[in-house]
């Protein structure tokens, strides 16, 4: 049991760690990120805008099939 309780703690303290790197990489290039996540809001604000919009759909005449198998 201590095993896995060692193992925990271990990805514990990657994770960690790996939060913290990446909490001064973002702090030293915010102006980076900032324009990435404002390019990636564009893109998908122009992606929305393009797709198709089908409010109403189409109303066709509908047809019951009715299979007997004996």
């Amino acid at each position: 049991m201590e095993k896995a309780t060692n193992d925990h703690s271990h990805a514990q303290k990657r994770d960690s760690k790996t939060i913290v790197r990446l909490i001064e990489v973002v702090s030293k290039r915010s102006v980076l990120v900032l324009m990435s996540i404002l390019l990636i809001m564009l893109w998908g604000g122009f992606s929305a805008y393009q797709m198709q919009r089908d409010y109403m759909p189409a109303i066709n005449d509908s047809t019951l099939m009715i299979t007997v198998r004996a």
